[in-house]
């Protein structure tokens, strides 16, 4: 059971706290007091603790009989502990003293005398407010919580700060006390259905026969935000990859099941050499390298050119790293499809298309460097395409260096750390707005670029988007609604009859429109797509206000097939 209020007292001022007590909660609060919630020979302690779990204000009487009560003392502690709101409500003219002057330092007091309605509608009107805006903060956390009853790092960072303590004016403290309650409270997925989704994301990895180190990462962060030991994550990994004959295991494991008890100790973890050194937890040991390193970073100081230079700082596969290594180095490197996979990345914004980055290193020279092979790889230092990355992504793909140079004004530490505490889905330029370069004439371009929706997008013909002034942009956004690179619907388009319309020539246009695959996309995917007239003629709303409301209330996260249940087909 939950209460609106907690109330502290003196039991020596039971006149005076029974009346507070009935006023309160005939201004419809729904408070706790030991003289009327303690059962005889019930344990004071255990319930004392339980209400106080239960509620989000405390309501100090303040008396001079308060001034040597001990157990007043132990609930203000423990309310500083749960992050409850404190509202002290002086009774008579004695002064907080010891402990409680500094406890009570920098609450705001309400004196009852002379005109105790006033004062008790104040506090009334504080209770609820706070009570409103905790309730506001819990809705979100289950907006969060809701598609697998986990909260990504990300999402738990924007509810705290962004929700908790920008919007809703709640202390920091205070935010993560409510955001971890909540969950705590939720009803979470079973420890073993935790694993089971966890290793169905293991098999979608693995299907092509291959995991790469970018793969690895990503599974170890979902593996975190599911409450999944990175020891025990790391078995479970090993055993798919095992069972589907992908690589040997280079040590004796029995993997454990879901449900198991058997753990992995320290000396069993991280033997796998993926061609860095790995330094063990145990002995501060450097291993040795299999593979020769090339790395390459900016060592220029002010970091304001794009030459790229040599260094020895170790960046997995960071943007001047890569461009710098020869092509017959990274043809010959056992890492080749990985390295491919970031390159693309830098090329075209897209990992997945290795191919064509293949394709190209495979007709060059292999002394050449992938800077100047590579189409429009050193273009990827462009204001307006590093400012559209999210942060998410500037962190995956190491961009701390890239991001120096464009802006002025930071250390490459002090951009690191932006990177490090940002929610992943903002964007760059966003992240770093105070320090970002004026692109007044690039933002008056990107005014004038055609933005058809969906519907005008799919009526227009193969032809008639390739001999556009703006081709790529149009590209791009055909690109956005069906999943795939630049280059595959370029292909589509250059292929097709060019009369025939963008919705039939390209691959999966139209599964937009099916409600199932609708409902199943997140509410931010609908945003940034601008969907709204999809949303309306897939699942026939007619008010297109209606549509735009929930879009824009609705949680990032929340799925498209929950914010608009009520109006799904049948």
């Amino acid at each position: 059971m939950s209460y609106d209020v907690f109330i502290s007292h003196s039991s020596k001022d039971k006149e005076t706290v029974l009346r507070i007590y009935e006023s309160l909660s005939h201004r419809a609060l729904k408070c706790w007091i030991s003289l009327e919630h303690i059962s005889p020979g019930g344990n004071y302690m255990e319930e004392i603790t339980t209400a106080m779990n239960s509620s989000n204000v405390l309501v100090l009487i303040f008396s001079e009989n308060t001034n040597s009560s001990e157990d007043v003392k132990k609930e203000i502690r423990l309310a500083d502990k749960n992050k409850l709101l404190i509202i002290p409500l002086k009774i008579d003219d004695a002064e907080p003293t010891g402990a409680f002057d500094y406890a009570l330092s920098a609450c705001q007091w309400i004196e009852f005398y002379p005109d105790s309605e006033k004062a008790l509608d104040t506090v009334a009107a504080k209770i609820k407010d706070h009570n409103e805006r905790i309730g506001q903060l819990e809705n979100e956390v289950l907006k969060a919580l809701e598609q697998d009853g986990v909260i990504e790092a990300d999402d738990q960072k924007y509810v705290e700060h962004d929700i908790g303590v920008e919007k809703l004016g709640l202390t920091e403290s205070q935010s993560k006390a409510i955001i971890k309650r909540v969950i705590k409270q939720s009803i979470r997925i079973p420890v073993k259905d935790r694993e089971l989704y966890y290793l169905n994301l293991i098999s979608e990895m693995l299907e092509d026969g291959k995991i790469t180190s970018l793969e690895k990462r990503r599974l170890a962060e979902r593996a975190k935000s599911l409450g999944i030991n990175e020891l025990r994550a790391e078995a479970l990994l090993e055993q798919e990859i095992y069972k589907k004959g992908i690589a040997d295991i280079p040590r004796s494991i029995s993997a454990p099941l879901p449900g198991e008890e058997k753990h992995l100790n320290a000396e069993e973890k991280h033997t796998c050499d993926d061609g860095y050194k790995l330094k063990s937890r145990d002995t501060g040991q450097l291993a040795d390298r299999h593979v020769e390193s090339h790395v390459i970073t900016d060592t220029s100081g002010d970091g304001n050119d794009v030459d790229f230079v040599d260094s020895d700082e170790e960046t997995p596969w960071e943007y001047f790293q890569l461009g710098n290594m020869t092509v017959g180095q990274v043809l010959d490197s056992p890492d080749c499809e990985e390295l491919a996979g970031y390159i693309a990345f830098y090329a075209v914004e897209d990992e997945d298309d290795i191919g064509s980055v293949l394709e190209q290193l495979k007709k060059a020279p292999p002394t050449a460097l992938i800077k100047d092979v590579v189409e429009d790889y050193a273009n990827f230092i462009n204001i307006d395409r590093v400012g559209e990355l999210s942060v998410a992504d500037a962190r995956s793909f190491s961009l701390a260096r890239v991001i120096k140079k464009i802006i002025t004004g930071l250390s490459l530490d002090e951009v690191q750390r932006i990177l490090d505490k940002t929610h992943g889905k903002t964007k760059v330029c966003n992240a770093f707005i105070a320090y970002w370069p004026d692109t007044e004439t690039d933002d008056e371009i990107f005014d004038d670029l055609p933005s058809p929706d969906y519907f005008e997008l799919g009526d227009m013909k193969a032809g008639e988007v390739l001999a556009h002034s703006e081709a790529r942009h149009l590209i791009q956004r055909i690109a956005s609604f069906v999943e795939k690179s630049e280059q595959t619907v370029r292909k589509y388009l250059e292929e097709a009859n060019p009369n025939r319309f963008v919705k039939d020539v390209v691959k999966n246009y139209q599964n937009i429109l099916d409600p199932d695959v609708l409902a199943s996309m997140n509410i931010s995917t609908a945003r940034d797509l601008e969907l709204g007239k999809v949303i309306a003629r897939s699942f026939n709303i007619k008010n297109l206000d209606v549509i735009t409301k929930i879009l824009d209330t609705a949680h990032g996260n929340t799925l498209v097939g929950t914010a608009f249940s009520r109006y799904l087909p049948k």
